[in-house]
C-alpha cells in the first residue's frame, strides 16, 4: 500500500473513556478540519505501518457477510449514500460494546475516509479505523522572560500506533481488503480487535500461504517427529528454508522429495498435513509462489542451537553426517562426536 498521494477526505475522532468507574463513549458532533501540516502528521502516525503489511485479511461472517458489522458500516461509507459522520458514530459505538471487558483499554478512535491509495497497481479509496491506547510523556522547552521554563506533557506517539485497520474499495465481493495493525500481545486484547470487532480472517495471498507452510514445517518439527533429535529437527529446518530461498514456487511432492526424504517422514508429514491441529486454521495448497519477505520474517526462528546443560552450545549450520551422537555407557552422559576440516 502507497499512501504518498492519498488524500483525507474526512476525519472524525471519538473516544472510550473511563468515568466513575465505568466505560462510556463521548462522539464528535462534528467533523476535524486539517491543515496541509497536520495532514502530513496524521499520514505518517496512521499510514506508516501499512506500507509494507506482513500479512492482509478480509471481513467474514460464519453464516452471512451482510452480518458483518463493520464491513456493513465501510459499505455505506463506500457508497457514500449514508453520512459519514454519523456511520463513524456506529463504528465508533459498536467498537464500545466490544469494550466492555476490564482489561481493555480505553483511548481514542479516528476514522477516516480517504482517495488516492495506490494498492497493487491500482489506486483506490480506502477508509481508515485506528484506536490509541498509549500515552507518552514529553518534555516541552520554550523561551522565557528569564531564558527558557520546561515542562512534562502526555500525548501520542506518532510513530507507535496501537490499533487499526485499513479497508481497500477493492474485492467487495469478498469482503474487501483489510490491512490490520494490533500493538497488543495479550490473548484477550488481541482477540478483541481482530474478531470481535472487524470480524477478519487471513486473505488468502502468497504471504499467507508461505507463512502458513512455514508454520505447518515448525509445528511437524515439534509434534510430528517425536522421536527425532535435536540435529535432525535442526537440519530439518535448515533443508526447508533452503528450498524456500532457492525456488520460486512451492510444489508439495517436491518438496517432500527433497527435504522430507525418507518414506517414513513423508508418510509422517502427510499424516500431520491432513490432520492439522485446530491452531492452524488453514488447508495447506499443493502449489504457490513463494513470498520471500514472509521467510525473511521467519528466518530468526530457525533453531540451529543445541544447549547442552549450562557447559556447552553447539551451533548447527548444515552438515548432518558430521555431527553424531551417542551414550557413553561407562560415565553414563551422553556426547556429541563433530567432524570438520578445517579450524579457525
Amino acid at each position: 500500500m502507497f499512501f504518498t498521494d492519498a488524500e483525507i477526505n474526512n476525519f472524525a475522532i471519538h473516544s472510550i473513556r473511563e468515568s466513575l468507574g465505568e466505560k462510556e463513549i463521548l462522539l464528535s458532533e462534528d467533523e476535524l478540519s486539517l491543515d496541509e501540516d497536520l495532514t502530513l502528521v496524521l499520514k505518517t502516525y496512521l499510514f506508516k505501518k501499512f506500507e509494507r503489511p506482513n500479512s492482509l485479511f478480509h471481513f467474514i461472517h460464519e453464516h452471512d457477510l451482510s452480518m458483518n458489522e463493520v464491513f456493513v458500516f465501510c459499505q455505506m461509507i463506500f457508497e457514500g449514500e449514508s453520512d459519514f459522520l454519523e456511520v463513524s458514530q456506529a463504528v465508533s459505538n459498536f467498537l464500545y460494546t466490544k469494550s466492555r471487558s476490564s482489561s481493555i483499554k480505553t483511548g481514542e478512535v479516528y476514522i477516516t475516509k480517504i482517495s488516492g491509495v495506490v494498492f497493487e497497481d491500482q489506486v483506490v479509496d480506502a477508509i481508515g479505523i485506528f484506536k490509541s491506547e498509549n500515552k507518552d510523556t514529553f518534555l516541552k522547552v520554550y523561551p522565557d522572560a528569564s531564558g527558557f521554563g520546561i515542562s512534562a506533557d502526555q500525548g501520542i506517539n506518532i510513530n507507535k500506533l496501537d490499533k487499526g485497520a485499513v479497508i481497500l474499495n477493492v474485492e467487495h465481493e469478498n469482503g474487501y481488503v483489510v490491512g490490520m495493525i494490533d500493538n497488543t500481545n495479550k490473548q484477550e486484547q488481541a482477540k478483541y480487535w481482530k474478531d470481535d470487532f472487524l470480524g477478519v480472517d487471513y486473505r488468502s495471498d502468497v504471504f499467507h500461504q508461505t507463512q502458513q507452510t512455514i508454520d505447518v514445517v515448525k509445528g511437524f518439527v515439534e509434534q510430528g517427529m517425536p522421536e527425532a533429535d535435536q540435529i535432525e529437527k535442526i537440519d530439518f529446518m535448515h533443508r526447508s528454508f533452503e528450498y524456500l530461498n532457492e525456488n520460486e514456487a512451492f510444489n508439495q511432492e517436491e518438496f517432500k522429495e527433497i527435504v522430507l526424504q525418507s518414506p517414513e517422514t513423508k508418510a509422517g508429514f502427510d499424516e500431520f498435513v491432513q490432520t492439522l491441529p485446530e491452531e492452524y486454521n488453514f488447508d495447506m495448497e499443493e502449489d504457490f509462489r513463494i513470498s520471500k519477505p514472509a521467510i525473511k520474517n521467519n528466518k530468526k526462528y530457525i533453531r540451529s542451537v543445541i544447549k547442552l546443560d549450562k557447559n556447552y552450545h553447539i551451533y548447527v549450520h548444515g552438515r548432518r553426517d558430521w555431527i553424531e551422537r551417542g551414550m557413553d555407557q561407562e560415565k553414563q552422559l551422553h556426547y556429541y562426536k563433530v567432524y570438520f576440516e578445517n579450524e579457525s
